[in-house]
Formats: structure tokens, C-alpha cells, sequence
């Protein structure tokens, strides 16, 4: 079994509100994550292993930064790693 874990950005700006927007913007992301966790076939598993959200608010308009870590899990053949299985 193999992984890749990687790292979605969301960023809001705003001078209200930016929070709610931030957490919808993230469920968004989630779901449609959850949606195919094969990755239309090409792995085993999907997993959002944590999300972590940050408020700037020094600027003119206060901004919100969410990080997402993602993990897709999947199995190549031997010798072969391109090909999925």
C-alpha cells in the first residue's frame, strides 16, 4: 500500500462573517472529497486527517486561512508502479 498526503489552502477575506464563510468553503472541500474516495477507481481510500483554520485580523479586511492535510491511499502493481490496482 502507498500514500500521498498533501495539503488543500482555502483562503476568505472580509470584514464580516469570514468565519462562517470559511467553514462552509471547507465543508465543501470535504464533501467533495468524500464523494469518490477511489479517486475514480485509482485508490484504495480518502482520508482528511485534520483541517486547521487561522484568522488574520490586522489588515483592512480581516482574512481566514484553512489548511486541510489529505492523505490518498492506493496499491500499484509490482514492478510497475504507474498502474494502479
Amino acid at each position: 500500500m502507498r500514500s500521498v498526503t498533501f495539503s488543500i489552502e482555502a483562503y476568505v477575506k472580509g470584514v464580516s462573517g469570514y468565519d462562517d464563510d470559511i467553514d462552509a468553503v471547507c465543508s465543501e472541500i470535504e464533501t467533495a472529497l468524500y464523494t469518490d474516495v477511489t479517486r475514480g477507481g485509482n485508490a484504495r481510500d480518502t482520508i482528511v486527517n485534520s483541517m486547521e483554520v487561522q484568522y488574520q485580523g490586522e489588515a483592512e479586511q480581516p482574512v481566514a486561512l484553512a489548511t486541510m492535510q489529505v492523505t490518498v491511499e492506493y496499491v500499484t502493481l509490482e514492478g510497475a508502479p504507474e498502474v494502479a490496482v
